[in-house]
């Protein structure tokens, strides 16, 4: 029996929130998710948000610049290809977008 059945159970035969969830091996915080209904299932993993935060800083030279650089040679580094932007691009902030520039190699 799960966790959150023995839990159910539990509550189901009158005992209180407290010693139920003592008894699950869970905290009260967990225990007033489940009464409330909102306790994610056990079977079901949580799941990251699919949508972006923030607007995308390569957005205008990813397609256009890089992606043809990385397609004749794959072997270039990100600060490689951040000193060619700085080229190319001046006046731009481009050291800002290093991070971003690496997980995007990668």
């Amino acid at each position: 029996m799960r966790i959150k059945e023995w839990y159910v159970a539990k509550r189901a035969q009158g005992l209180s929130q407290q010693i139920a969830a003592d008894g699950a091996g869970v905290s009260v915080r967990s225990a007033q998710r489940i009464d409330r209904g909102d306790h994610q299932p056990d079977n079901q993993p949580h799941c990251g948000r699919s949508w972006r935060t923030r607007a995308d800083p390569l957005a205008d030279v990813w397609q256009s610049v890089l992606v043809p650089m990385l397609e004749k040679a794959p072997q270039l580094e990100p600060q490689t290809l951040l000193l060619h932007l700085e080229q190319i691009r001046p006046g731009e902030e481009w050291y800002r977008r290093k991070r971003t520039l690496q997980r995007r190699v990668e």
